[in-house]
């Protein structure tokens, strides 16, 4: 079996991975690096099928391109499908906002949609003569990890993956496989527990309502916003909290796929209980003080938390609660970094608390290499990691065979 990245080797972003073997080809996950400029994958070659792990631009964001050129299945679970189609509907505006070449048209989208073929996990499908099953992958809702079995060899696909316990999903668990490719994001780095975060999130939430500051949570709008929820939720503190910005469409989406949420009644709840902000005048009510605002964008770049931001930079009393990694070069890492922020075009100081919480959905260092470990592999090919070498000292104990192959570079395994 042979396999070529098209992206996603030796960086994070962009993952593409075509798997081939007697005569057919596999596409597992085809995104793009929402970069400025945005960064894109290499051609797809045409293939039987494509696989798709979760929404995320950086894993399904091309997926509309292999639909336009060459039509073939798209499979996935029902929220990855959903989300990736209102997630590329939503990059193709972006990039017109921001004047940048669109990597593909509307009408591809929608044959995106017209090709997409819902899974269930671990109900095993067949594409040719490959027998596959979806795994949960305790990224996002709907986030798989995919186990391919053919030739009397099997192989398993994580796309992004996360061993954590969370409020929002249940965490992934290992496979017995043959041969892994697993992500390597936080190669060399690990994360607080989880409950820490949680905890120290919250008392920060609760000294900003209780002074009467406002809280400004940017979240990504898929799995952060949600998973942001339900923390609240759990500290039991009777202020308002309202929803801007993508979140709430995603959230409404999710709750359509009640069996890929730990608990789904909970959310529903939580997520009613919560204002949806409609127009400018809610938008100038949830900035009253000691109110709660969940927002996108996560890194700061653009959308509804701008608009809040500049109700609530300059108090001292209100807070910015980053809840997720902030990239070089983001709003977000500036905000953190310099306490400063671009409000359409003027760079100003801000005086509110700004704090930054690691809720991340990625398995840790030490955590991937006990995933591999559960997993028993004879291969382990690394992905999606600036450092892949970090690992591959402590993977060489795990498996007979650790590679780290770079974009475009063909590798065999059995």
């Amino acid at each position: 079996m042979q396999g070529t990245f098209l992206g996603g080797a030796g960086e994070v972003g962009r993952l593409g991975l075509v798997l081939g073997r007697a005569g057919s080809r596999l596409l597992l996950d085809y995104g793009l690096a929402p970069e400025d400029p945005p960064q894109y994958p290499k051609p797809a070659p045409p293939v039987s099928a494509a696989l798709v792990t979760h929404a995320h631009l950086d894993h399904a964001g091309m997926m509309p391109a292999i639909a336009h050129e060459s039509p073939a299945p798209i499979y996935g679970s029902g929220p990855t499908l959903d989300t990736a189609e209102l997630l590329c509907q939503d990059c193709l505006k972006v990039h017109r906002i921001e004047g940048y070449g669109t990597p593909y048209k509307d009408v591809a989208v929608d044959q995106m949609a017209a090709d997409a073929r819902p899974i269930r996990m671990r109900s095993p499908f067949t594409v040719e003569d490959w027998e596959i099953q979806a795994e949960n992958a305790g990224h996002i809702p709907g986030s798989c990890m995919y186990r391919l079995q053919a030739g009397g060899s099997s192989l398993m696909f994580t796309g992004d993956l996360n061993t954590t316990e969370s409020q929002l999903v249940d965490p992934a668990e290992p496979i017995a496989c043959d041969t892994l490719i697993m992500e390597g994001t936080y190669a060399g780095r690990e994360h607080p527990p989880r409950r820490q975060t949680e905890n120290e999130f919250t008392q920060a939430v609760r000294a900003t309502v209780e002074a009467g500051g406002t809280c400004v949570i940017p979240a990504f709008a898929v799995g952060r916003t949600q998973e942001v929820l339900l923390v609240l939720d759990e500290m039991d503190i009777d202020r308002p909290v309202y929803i801007d910005g993508m979140g709430a469409r995603v959230t409404e989406l999710f709750l359509r796929h009640p069996y890929f949420l730990k608990d789904a009644d909970r959310l529903e709840r939580v997520y009613n209980d919560a204002h949806r902000i409609r127009g400018h005048r809610m938008r100038q009510q949830a900035t009253e003080p000691g109110n709660i605002v969940v927002t996108t964008s996560g890194m700061v770049e653009g959308g509804p938390v701008i608009t809040h931001l500049k109700h609530t930079h300059d108090d001292p009393n209100n807070s910015v609660l980053l809840t997720g990694y902030q990239v070089e070069g983001t709003g977000g890492r500036r905000l953190l970094d310099e306490h400063r922020v671009d409000l359409d075009g003027e760079v100003v100081n801000v005086n509110a608390t700004v704090d930054h919480f690691d809720f991340s959905g990625h398995a840790g260092h030490s955590e991937l290499v006990d995933f591999a470990e559960g997993c028993r592999p004879e291969t382990i090919v690394l992905c999606h990691s600036d450092e892949p070498e970090l690992l591959v000292d402590d993977l060489e104990s795990v498996a007979e065979r650790v590679i780290a192959p770079n974009t475009g570079e063909v590798f065999t395994v059995p």
